[in-house]
């Protein structure tokens, strides 16, 4: 296994000024970005640094000290930007820099329709390319300045191949005719959005928000509303302002008033400024109660035919050396088979996989157990062998 390497040291940027100027037209065809951030204490996490392979230099962005806006123009240009596993990177940058990528490409998406299951960076270059990432200095804390030459080469890995290894892939599902799919699947990640939580909402994310009765979830809506408000403002998560668990114990327990709220075993020690937002909260609970969370599992008079649906998911993905949770989850498949909207609805997977399994649920085609019950096959009422074309 080769070690990597670098051509030339990553060259650091921390002036706005300066990646303006650097990130102008003209634009290259493809470039890499990775990001490097701080999650678990912020309300939002802490974005520390952008990698960026661009015209044959490595670029690291000083997150913390650039407007990464700056980068708008790349952005909104023709070329691919090349990324692995970027859904947590767009989530990250394209409120900052306003607006989402032109074109992208995610390596582990590609990866996943070639057979690699949610493949990391360092095992997809490694059996692809033949190289050894080194992995040390994952748990570095990136908001630190200055960072160490051996961080900022961990950084710069994770964007040095990622263009050679897009070509690559690229090629191989051009091989098997899937260039399409992976188009598909990209924009459906390009132009995800990414809005504010809603602190109304905020109630159907407790634990424990399916067990409570009507008034319940009013008071859990009006607390959660609260808390997500205050969690906001301070910049802390959630949990860290108050656990679900008391969330939920309020309301359950419906104190009348504010001492008895205060006199709380699970909220001794909490300020007055923070019992007095909570029982405003308390006091201003709807009077309707919110819906309770839908049950978005499937009938369990289905659970058979779901069981049914996931091993013929499972086969066509061995026939054809696909991820299968690229073609279908138990999610996707309970919603499609309750009639919800799910990803089977259009697209590539509606054409190849929601129209074998029709086949499936009408009897048109079967699965056989084969080779003394170590794997099956799909037959047709003939009993002859179906392999379903991709």
């Amino acid at each position: 296994m080769a070690a990597p390497t670098l051509e030339r040291e990553p060259v650091w940027l921390d002036s706005t000024a300066k990646v303006r100027e650097i990130f102008a037209a003209p634009f290259p065809d493809t470039y890499a970005l990775d990001t490097e951030f701080m999650s678990g204490t912020t309300y939002r996490p802490v974005l520390a640094l952008v990698q960026l392979a661009y015209q044959g230099t490595i670029y690291l962005i000083d997150a913390l000290s650039v407007d990464v806006a700056a980068l708008r123009p790349l952005f909104e240009s023709n070329a691919f930007m090349i990324l692995h596993a970027g859904q947590a990177d767009l989530e990250l940058l394209v409120p900052r820099v306003g607006c989402a990528p032109a074109r992208l490409l995610d390596t582990q998406i590609a990866a996943s329709l070639l057979g690699f299951s949610s493949i990391s960076l360092a095992a997809l270059v490694r059996s692809v390319l033949g190289v050894d990432l080194d992995k040390s200095a994952r748990m570095t804390d990136w908001s630190k300045r200055p960072l160490l030459k051996s961080q900022r080469h961990y950084a710069a890995f994770d964007v040095a191949y990622l263009e050679q290894i897009g070509a690559e892939i690229l090629s191989s599902l051009e091989r098997v005719n899937r260039r399409a799919w992976l188009e598909e699947e990209c924009e459906r990640l390009r132009t995800r959005q990414y809005p504010e939580p809603d602190p109304a909402q905020a109630w159907t994310r407790l634990k424990g928000a399916n067990s409570l009765g009507p008034i319940q979830r009013s008071r859990a809506q009006a607390v959660a509303a609260w808390r997500e408000i205050r969690a906001r403002s301070e910049d802390r998560i959630p949990a860290r302002v108050l656990s679900d668990e008391i969330v939920i114990d309020i309301a359950r327990q419906a104190p009348g008033s504010r001492h008895d709220l205060a006199e709380m075993r699970r909220l001794k020690g909490q300020s007055d400024h923070a019992l007095d937002g909570i029982w405003r909260a308390l006091s201003n609970a709807p009077a309707n109660a919110p819906e309770p969370l839908a049950d978005l599992s499937v009938d369990k008079s289905y659970d058979q035919t779901l069981q049914l649906l996931l091993a013929s998911v499972q086969q066509l993905a061995k026939d054809h050396t696909i991820d299968p949770t690229i073609l279908a989850t138990r999610s996707d498949l309970s919603n499609w088979l309750s009639r919800r909207p799910s990803r089977l609805d259009n697209g590539w997977r509606h054409e190849l996989l929601a129209l074998l399994l029709t086949d499936v649920l009408a009897g048109r085609v079967m699965l056989r157990v084969v080779n003394k019950g170590r794997s099956l096959e799909f037959v047709d009422q003939s009993g002859s062998r179906v392999v379903p074309t991709l």
